[in-house]
């Protein structure tokens, strides 16, 4: 079964949240300094939505969400960037620099939103997601 079959046939749910869990267990199921802190990946499903999107991948599924919703709406990849900086910067911060492709700016965040711990595979992450909302 395909990661996307998999998610298709997740029990119940939003599918934004699903794709997060499976990539955070994907991430912990692989890592055997994460499986040695967690026991098991399977704790991802006792985490609530705001811990989910607390996540490097929550970051990274959220993203490529917002860029896909904005770019059906019309809006340039400058634009789409600028509004998803805004939304994700601290207030009085300088936004960052412009990015004109998804990848890199998705790199970018993570780097910015999650230096500590171990990240996950960002260009995999990236991949799933943009299978699931980019279509």
């Amino acid at each position: 079964m395909s990661f996307i079959d998999f998610l298709a046939n997740a029990s119940g749910g939003d599918p934004k949240l699903n794709l997060i869990k499976a990539l955070a267990k994907e991430r912990i199921g692989g890592n055997a300094l994460l499986r040695m802190q967690f026991g098991s990946s399977d704790v991802v499903d006792e985490w609530s939505d705001m811990e989910l999107l607390a996540l490097p991948e929550g970051t990274i599924v959220t993203i490529v969400e917002t860029y896909y919703a904005l770019k059906k709406q019309g809006l340039s990849d400058r634009e789409v960037f600028a509004r998803i900086e805004a939304f994700r910067s601290a207030p009085g911060m300088p936004l960052g620099a412009y990015l004109p492709d998804l990848n890199p700016y998705i790199k970018y965040r993570v780097f910015l939103e999650h230096s500590h711990g171990l990240p996950p595979d960002v260009d995999t992450c990236i991949a799933r997601a943009r299978a699931v909302f980019g279509k």
